[in-house]
């Protein structure tokens, strides 16, 4: 503890396994003190299991959400406030033949045509100011000999406390 400079504390979390076999989960908080006119170190160890348990669970429900959303043939998209693409899924990346690199941030002016693009951005801020579900149908063409329809539902995305955060969507190619 001596050896230690004036001030010195460290952070980090680790597993112990318990003599039952348990493990547990600790976040540990070591700190040089003055203990009776002598350096010594304290450690301090708060028990995190239960957070841990509901961060695993919260990242396997993320990831098998992302597999329903990513394996649906319906094309899913989520787009901020301003209308700005956040995600889309496999299937619309097929229909409309763009990456999620390219759409993200996007308004779709590329691969829906402004005036689609300009139309359902509308539609978004109506379910933005009004939170209710819009619906629409669009036609784009991807050459001068593919037309590509399909009907959409957008509907209002809310955080825990109620307010409208982003525009959800799900559209069927048809």
């Amino acid at each position: 503890a001596a050896e230690f400079r004036d001030g010195y504390s460290e952070q980090y979390e680790c597993d112990y396994v318990h003599k039952n076999g348990n493990i547990i989960s600790f976040h540990v908080i070591i700190r040089k003190i003055v203990w009776d006119g002598e350096a010594a170190i304290e450690r301090t160890l708060i028990d995190i299991s239960e957070r841990k348990k509901v961060e695993q669970a919260r990242h396997e429900s993320e990831e098998l959400l992302g597999a329903i959303i990513d394996n649906s043939p319906s094309l899913i998209f989520l787009k901020d406030p301003d209308s700005r693409v956040l995600l889309i899924n496999k299937a619309y990346q097929q229909h409309y033949g763009v990456t999620e690199e390219e759409a993200f941030g996007s308004q779709g002016h590329e691969w829906l045509g402004y005036e689609n693009a300009e139309r359902l951005k509308a539609q978004d801020q109506i379910v933005m100011k009004n939170g209710t579900q819009v619906e629409s149908e669009v036609a784009s063409s991807q050459d001068s000999e593919t037309s590509l329809f399909t009907r959409s539902i957008r509907f209002p995305v809310r955080d825990p406390n109620g307010n409208i955060v982003a525009i959800g969507g799900i559209a069927t190619d048809i």
